[in-house]
Order: C-alpha cells, then structure tokens, then sequence
C-alpha cells in the first residue's frame, strides 16, 4: 500500500480524507499542520494520527495530499522532494516562476510525481467531452458570477479567467504565439470585465470573457474544431456534442456519469505513481499555462493600475 498523509486544517480536508479511504491502494498514516492547534483539532475529529513536527510526518509518508495553498508550505514542499515523496498540491499559483522550476529540478532528481488539484478538469462535464476533442481551432468561453459583495475582490476574476484558459490551453498541442487581454471597470475601480485572446502556432484561437457583474451566474466553454463542436454547461451540468453529418448538423447530448472530483483526481494519481506515469495534471504543463496567464496579467496592467 501506498501510505498517504495530508496537510491542511480542518475546514479544508475531510473531503480528501473521505475519498482517500475509498482507494484501497492508499493507507492514510495521518495530518499535519504548521499550526500544532489544528493538527490536534483535525486528528481528533477524523479519528487520525496528528504529526506534531513535519520531519516526523515527511518520514513516515510516500505521498503528501497538500490541500492549501499557502506559500509558508513551499520549504516542506521543498524538504518533501529532497526526502523523495510525491506530492498531490492545491495549486502552484501563489508561486514565482523560479520556485515553480525548483520544484520541477528536485522532483525530476528525485523520480517522484507531482500532480495539481484542478476540479473542473475532471468534471463529469469535461470528462463525457474528452473522448471527442480533436484538436479544437477556436474556443470561446463566459464565466459570469453575480454581483454580490463578497466577489469584489479582483482575484476572484482572475480566477475565472484562468480556470477556462487551463482548461482550453490543455487540449491544443501547440505554443501561443500571441497573446491579446483588456479589462472594463463598470462599477468598481479594479476590472468588472475581463477578456482575453491567444493565438497559437498551429492557428488555434482562445477567447476567454469572464466577470462579476452578471445577474446570474454563467460558465459555458465552446470547442470549435473539424465536423463538431462540443459545448459544455458547467454550470447546469450539460455537455452537447453538434456534429456534420452530410449537409447538416446532428445535435447530441452526452450522458454525464456522476462522479466525485476529488476521488478521481487522487486515483488518477495513485495510478500514475504505480505505473510510473505522468499524471494528467503535472506541474510542467501548469507552469506553460501559468506563463501564459502572467502575460495576460501584464496586458491588463496596461489599462488598469489596480491589479
């Protein structure tokens, strides 16, 4: 068995921890946290093993399921890999292109996987989708939240945009040769609107529009490519596959098999430790994707000085 600990507090990790029991080939040794607080708080409540020094934790582990991501965690991070554990982590974003490429250096050095939690990449929408990309020339996407308080923090845009740019940028094989963004304040003095636009070597097009001011909340991906188009509801759970048959379009609605999102991501990295293969969502590709969201950033800054 694979042994497997986590890391976070305790709002953040019983869904780990209940879909890590469900995978036979893991055994859950225990938690850590960097607040010796929340380790005892969390080990009592879920009935698990609390570390009280990550030495201890890192050395009695083969996998870490980091589930936060806060950058106090990057020297673990780092202390992991030279220790030789693989590591499944919330997200890399919070880190500079330097620390990204320090990690992929030491896991490379020490044969280990690094695997990104991404929800909507294994979707039950995205996944009865994946069997018929080929190749997509142009993608478009909307993702409107509505217009309460709490989403006025520009982040929360960002997020937006960059959920729908991993997603798009993962199913075209080829580099971004240009890359066009702009931002529209309507009733905030950081950008309300935000849209952007890639290009690619192989001709391939993403346009991404995201937002906080829609009166209902909206995430619709369209992937335009020979003989179909998939359009995928994130947001209604609906996934339509438009295919060219003869002289007309044929309109097919997939069957979404229900899934849990974090069950999948962990097997599909249990599975890739195992067989010694890259897992779906490895930290090389993230980083290309990150690149590219950082030059969207630096578009922005050119008509806003709120970011």
């Amino acid at each position: 068995m694979i042994k497997i600990g986590i890391i976070g507090n305790k709002n953040s990790i019983q869904q780990h921890i209940d879909q890590i029991k469900k995978i036979p080939e893991f055994n859950l040794i225990g938690i850590y946290n960097q607040d010796l607080r929340e380790t005892n708080k969390s080990a009592q409540e879920f009935n698990i093993k609390p570390f009280n020094s990550f030495n201890s934790f890192v050395n009695s582990v083969d996998v870490i399921d980091l589930v936060s991501s806060k950058r106090e965690y990057y020297n673990d991070i780092i202390t992991a890999l030279k220790n030789t554990k693989h590591l499944f982590i919330k997200s890399i974003k919070n880190y500079t292109k330097y620390e990204i490429e320090n990690l992929i250096k030491l896991s490379n050095e020490a044969n280990v996987h690094i695997q990104v939690y991404n929800n909507e990449r294994f979707s039950s929408t995205f996944i009865s989708a994946k069997k018929y990309f080929d190749n997509p020339m142009y993608v478009e996407s909307q993702n409107f939240i509505n217009y309460e308080q709490s989403n006025l923090k520009l982040p929360r845009v960002l997020d937006l945009i960059y959920t729908d740019l991993n997603l798009s940028v993962s199913l075209i094989k080829s580099n971004s040769k240009k890359i066009e963004a702009t931002s529209l304040s309507i009733v905030n003095s950081s950008p309300d609107i935000i849209n952007a636009r890639i290009s690619f070597d192989n001709g391939s097009v993403i346009n991404l529009t995201a937002g906080r001011i829609s009166n209902k909340k909206t995430h619709i991906c369209k992937f335009f490519q020979r003989d179909a188009i998939i359009e995928i509801d994130f947001n209604n759970s609906k996934t339509q596959i438009s295919k060219k048959s003869k002289k007309k379009f044929l309109f097919e609605e997939l069957e979404l098999i229900e899934n849990n999102k974090i069950f999948e991501q962990l097997s599909n990295f249990q599975h890739s430790i195992e067989k010694n293969l890259q897992p779906i969502i490895n930290i090389e590709n993230e980083l290309k994707i990150l690149d590219i969201f950082g030059k969207i950033l630096d578009k922005i800054k050119l008509t806003s000085n709120q970011i």
